[in-house]
């Protein structure tokens, strides 16, 4: 057996179908393809077994509970029973291109690489229109120093776990401890990160293979106590990756991890602050305490100070959310909302101190945002 094909769904009846049909008709077809059942309670676990009475080739497996990163499971059980074989995921709402098997098992072999990663296309699922892709125009093989001088090019396919063919001889050095530990959201760079640290030869085929269907209830939609550890996770197995292989952090690496950090923190954000999200302000508050504090955060903050960017899209929006709501008026929910700010703007404090910052925000919110507007203007 070449491939070993694995996708695991949870009440997944109104895509599920999709993503099998994409499998079966692949114009490579020596694969085993093993589906996957979370606990669901709609009809997954009824279109699972009507696909596998009709192709033997389909393996279906009907798990207990719905545990997200079931996955790493039959990987290593596949290492065991396929050790020569190669090994791919597909998510129960996406879909590979008829291609996808041929193109990237031939690429893989051809090139001796222990894993190969193509490009995607994200597609909104209500509308079906194009959100945009994510791809290289020209293949491009990853060993020695290349895993050092192209980190920047090459990261981003670091991020998913589909979209890549894995050796199962590489996949077996791995140990998954980390992604066992990781909330619902990040895992999945976690798995593919460990799996790029112990190869010695990776290849990025040029274009795009694989089709993400997008829905506002995706796993990257929705908040966890816990949601904002995968950033800080992530990023210190990012760095451990990069000492691993370089023996150090270069100045050019060292910007491009503070960027990907700042793109995560972001990303985190409209979820934390979604009307939508059953949370009172100030547990709501707190997370975003949690986040600015960290020195992660606080080395980012430093070390871009004066970005607009960071305004733009981190600053601003907490702040506009902060003095938005009623609870800030409140001596509790103030000084909540006072620290926060501080901490976003340290040196605004040389405009007013914590006390004057916190009555101004109990009586008159809208003069602590035209403070902000001239701590901007001042660069301070």
């Amino acid at each position: 057996m070449s491939i070993i094909i694995h996708t695991q769904a949870y009440n997944g009846e109104k895509t599920l179908r999709r993503s099998i049909e994409s499998i079966l008709q692949q114009t490579y077809s020596d694969f085993l393809y093993y589906i996957s059942d979370n606990a669901s309670t709609d009809e997954t676990a009824a279109i699972i077994s009507e696909y596998a009475s009709k192709d033997k080739r389909i393996v279906p497996i009907f798990n207990k509970t719905n545990e997200f990163y079931a996955y790493h499971n039959v990987v290593k059980d596949c290492c065991r029973k396929h050790p020569d074989s190669y090994w791919t995921m597909l998510d129960a709402d996406d879909e590979y291109l008829p291609e996808f098997l041929e193109k990237m098992l031939g690429f893989i072999q051809k090139n001796d690489l222990d894993l190969a990663a193509c490009g995607f296309t994200a597609i909104n699922e209500e509308s079906k229109q194009e959100l945009g892709s994510r791809q290289i125009p020209h293949n491009m093989i990853i060993t020695g120093a290349g895993f050092c001088s192209l980190f920047n090019q090459y990261h981003m396919f670091m991020r998913n776990v589909c979209a890549k063919l894995f050796s199962l001889q590489l996949l077996s050095k791995c140990t998954f401890e980390t992604v066992k530990r990781m909330p619902s959201y990040g895992g999945d760079t976690i798995f593919t990160t460990e799996a790029f640290s112990k190869a010695e030869r990776v290849g990025i085929i040029k274009g795009s293979l694989h089709n993400v269907y997008y829905v506002p209830t995706s796993i990257s939609s929705k908040w966890e106590p816990n949601r904002a550890d995968s950033n800080y996770i992530r990023d210190d197995f990012t760095r451990a990756f990069l000492m691993d292989k370089c023996g150090e952090i270069s100045a050019e690496n060292e910007k491009f991890l503070h960027g990907v950090y700042a793109a995560s923190v972001i990303e985190t954000l409209p979820v934390l602050l979604n009307p939508k999200l059953e949370l009172e302000f100030i547990e709501r508050a707190n997370y975003i305490l949690g986040i600015v504090e960290h020195e992660k955060t606080q080395a980012l903050l430093r070390e871009y100070a004066y970005e607009s960017s960071l305004d733009e899209k981190l600053r601003v929006p907490i702040c506009n959310w902060l003095l938005s709501k009623d609870d800030s008026r409140h001596i509790s929910g103030a000084t909540l909302t006072a620290e926060i700010i501080l901490l976003i703007y340290p040196r605004l404090s040389i405009l007013a101190d914590v006390d004057t910052l916190i009555n101004l925000i109990i009586q008159t919110p809208e003069m602590v945002k035209q403070l902000l507007d001239e701590y901007r203007k001042q660069d301070l």
